[in-house]
């Protein structure tokens, strides 16, 4: 089994959480082919190439940082472009502090892209600006300030579970309180997001192809 991991990491956060994820993948299987892709590069070439070539995956995991309480424009754009139909998602953000709606935006497109959306893990870090940022090793817990690292490990078994067919897929939906958030805030925060970068257009961000 393939899984693709797609993140976007500024500070180095997401990063460190894709990385933990794919500990705890391999712990339940080392038979496991995972294989890590970045959302920058991926949005480099499309915005070059005006298509984007990269492999199916048999389930996907995705996460990326806040900007403006929703994900960078960017990120939708590459998620658009993968084939999910029928596949398992799980997601993930990082965040200094206030996860936003990156939730249930993420839940939006792999429903547009008829997903099946699994569940998704937010972790809150001491500091989430570049150079302030704790360092992101395996034992330095500090740097977390709430869901302990050792909370991930569930999610993860439970998105292995129903991958392999040992537990069957129940449709999780974000709350009610999280869809209202998007539906009367999330036009807002999109718009002060597409500052940092233009949907479709590099940005400052778009341009760091190692981050």
């Amino acid at each position: 089994m393939r899984i693709g991991i797609f993140t976007t990491s500024f500070t180095g956060n997401n990063q460190h959480m894709a990385h933990y994820i794919e500990q705890q993948l391999v712990q339940l299987d080392h038979t496991l082919v995972i294989e890590h892709q970045s959302i920058q590069k991926l949005s480099n070439q499309l915005v070059r190439e005006g298509v984007l070539q990269i492999d199916d995956y048999d389930a996907y995991v995705i996460g990326c940082w806040t900007a403006a309480w929703v994900p960078p424009p960017f990120v939708a754009n590459v998620i658009r472009e993968l084939n999910l139909a029928n596949k398992y998602c799980l997601t993930f953000n990082c965040h200094g502090g206030g996860p936003g709606m990156v939730q249930v935006v993420l839940y939006n497109l792999i429903q547009e892209k008829r997903g099946n959306w699994v569940d998704h893990i937010s972790m809150t870090y001491c500091g989430n600006y570049v150079e302030f940022s704790y360092p992101k090793d395996d034992l330095h817990v500090k740097g977390i300030k709430s869901q302990p690292l050792q909370q991930v490990g569930p999610i993860v078994q439970n998105f292995y579970q129903i991958l392999t067919d040992q537990k069957q897929f129940v449709k999780l939906e974000p709350s009610k309180k999280q869809k209202a958030a998007n539906c009367l805030c999330g036009g807002l925060f999109q718009s002060m997001s597409k500052k940092m970068g233009k949907s479709g257009k590099p940005s400052k961000f778009q341009i760091q192809d190692n981050c």
